[in-house]
């Protein structure tokens, strides 16, 4: 084998069960796989190291690779110097999945190159240090699709598990993805993640009762049903219960920002529905069974009336499968 490429989905995260000394799970959630914006790295064998990246992409893979080559080790595998180039990428703190994404679409790649071929999602998340609070990315990376995972049973601390996958489902082709990112200030990640949760009032134990209820006994249903309505009715039910108990570290604002909060009734006042913020956002994402020119001119209208930002539409779709690797020999 001379090369591999390794390609992989965007991540939209539609929120938590709850967390704090009343839950019973920490963290906890579900999202969706989605088509684009996703990760494409290929790897060849080089002379020497060689990284080809955003300058996001270029720190966190040159932090990862000798963490993975000394891990790779201990597993009795030799790492050789690699060209690697990223082709495409998810935006950085944008809510969209990119660091779980990037570390374990690294690893993996890493993985065939140095001749390992079937390492678990687990032992990928070992080798690049990857123990995120929600397992969404990690199952979704691996299998695509609807996510559910079950949480953790200690909060903040630092996890060296994946969160337990509850449910994987398929999401229906006809369910449109429409996203809309402001150029807004990035989410919330890393230590000002972890400072946020810290200051961040525990959810009342009837509102995470009502979350947990909402998915597993209206959203799960509906969406097995293939039933837009109900499902879409659900999704922005959960995202408001959730976003107001995110409001507090988003300057009150249920959706991030007060221009954020305006756009989601704009999505909702032009036919999109189950509309709602993926994490911390800033993007914002709702869902649509109209036809491709229907979407095409909903989309242009609402990017039209925000002239005085920079608003990004991406139509998309569900991923139903989890990465692609393909080697070259």
């Amino acid at each position: 084998m001379k090369s591999a490429t390794i390609s992989t989905s965007g991540r939209l995260h539609f929120g938590l069960f709850g967390w704090g000394p009343q839950a019973f799970r920490q963290f906890g959630g579900f999202g969706l796989m989605i088509q684009k914006p996703g990760y494409i790295i290929q790897a060849k064998y080089a002379k020497t190291d060689f990284l080809e990246a955003g300058m996001e992409d270029q720190q966190a893979i040159n932090k990862m690779l000798p963490d993975i080559r000394e891990y790779f080790k201990q597993k009795g595998f030799m790492l050789p110097p690699l060209s690697i180039k990223v082709h495409h990428c998810i935006p950085a703190h944008h809510g969209l999945g990119s660091g779980t994404q990037r570390a374990l679409a690294i690893g993996k790649l890493m993985a065939a190159m140095a001749g390992w071929n079937h390492p678990t999602i687990h032992e990928i998340a070992m080798a690049t240090n990857r123990f995120p609070r929600s397992g969404v990315g990690a199952y979704g990376f691996e299998k695509g699709g609807l996510i559910v995972d079950g949480g953790h049973e200690t909060g903040l601390g630092r996890h060296q598990k994946i969160a337990p996958l509850i449910s994987q489902m398929q999401w229906p082709e006809q369910w449109r993805v429409i996203l809309f990112i402001p150029q807004e200030t990035q989410g919330h990640f890393g230590t000002k993640e972890m400072e946020a949760f810290v200051k961040l009032p525990s959810p009342e134990v009837n509102e995470m009762n009502s979350v947990a209820r909402s998915i597993l006994t209206q959203f799960l249903p509906a969406l097995a049903e293939t039933d837009f309505h109900r499902a879409m009715a659900a999704l922005e039910t959960i995202q408001r219960q959730v976003g107001e108990w995110f409001a507090p570290a988003q300057s009150g604002s249920v959706y991030g920002s007060p221009l954020r909060d305006n756009l989601i009734q704009e999505l909702k006042s032009h036919g999109l529905r189950g509309v709602g913020q993926s994490s911390w956002g800033p993007t914002l994402f709702g869902f649509s069974q109209a036809s491709d020119q229907e979407i095409q001119n909903l989309s242009k209208a609402i990017t039209n009336q925000f002239p005085q930002i920079q608003l990004q539409c991406i139509v998309t779709e569900a991923s139903s499968h989890g990465h692609r690797l393909e080697t070259m020999a």
